[in-house]
């Protein structure tokens, strides 16, 4: 009687591993970003140690693994080849996505907003002694994070309006954002992008200014959005609405905690 008890415990184990709806691996998704505090993905899988309550799903329905790029075109190249599963893209590098790579993709959530009242603004910072207005960018070296960015696509735009062509009339060169502001003091360009947090050093160096803003070129804009592949997201919808509760959660609790440090 014994050994019929621990068969019948053992096939009932066996059924409750085999049943649908029985728990599985968390599903990985590889998560893509260049620079924070801007884009969240580094700092998604460490939360969970110490904010148990703000990534709730986290290790349950899915884990992040985020894989750093240099932004632009290195973004959407690694979510067509399949080296990513979401990717941090700008609304140019979605419309080459759509119209010439033919990737059918998803818009799954903001990350970066531009001209939005409230939010903070990114600019290009120049030396004021040396550079007064937009027109004296001309002949001069502009640094971007990445060629075929939303940053690169802003410069291009605001002074084409002044008929200044890139590479003709300006140089544009990939410079990676914690070292725009080293550059810009340096003398090695004469225009620097500070994203969020390297603005904060310029705001406090009374030889440096803003010359114009991401918004001057597009307006109110999505300037940045989590993307991914249509097939994944269907894959993987209710992990992925998991991951995107977390975050919005995440967001909340990251905006209480800077008012309390701000005291």
């Amino acid at each position: 009687m014994r050994a019929g008890k621990i068969a019948a415990i053992a096939a009932v184990i066996a059924a409750g591993f085999c049943a649908p709806g029985a728990s599985a691996d968390p599903v990985k998704i590889r998560l893509d970003w260049s620079v924070i505090p801007g884009q969240f993905a580094p700092l998604i899988p460490t939360v969970p140690d110490y904010a148990p309550n703000v990534y709730r799903h986290y290790g349950k329905s899915y884990v992040v693994e985020p894989i750093k790029l240099k932004g632009g075109g290195a973004t959407l190249q690694a979510l067509a080849v399949g080296e990513t599963d979401i990717s941090t893209l700008s609304p140019q590098a979605l419309v080459l996505g759509v119209v010439n790579a033919k990737l059918d993709m998803r818009v799954i959530g903001e990350q970066i907003s531009t001209e939005v009242p409230g939010y903070l603004q990114t600019y290009f910072w120049v030396d004021k002694e040396k550079i007064k207005t937009i027109d004296d960018l001309k002949g001069k070296v502009i640094g971007v994070s990445a060629l075929g960015s939303n940053v690169d696509s802003a410069a291009q735009m605001v002074l084409g309006r002044r008929g200044l062509v890139a590479q003709r009339d300006y140089q544009i060169v990939e410079i990676a954002f914690p070292a725009q502001f080293p550059s810009l003091k340096a003398g090695k360009i004469d225009a620097a992008v500070l994203v969020p947090p390297f603005n904060l050093r310029a705001e406090e160096d009374p030889s440096v200014k803003p010359v114009f803003s991401i918004g001057d070129a597009f307006g109110p804009v999505e300037t940045l959005m989590w993307i991914g592949k249509a097939d994944f997201i269907a894959q993987n919808r209710a992990a992925i609405v998991d991951m995107l509760e977390d975050n919005i959660r995440m967001r909340r609790w990251m905006s209480t905690r800077r008012r309390a440090w701000m005291r």
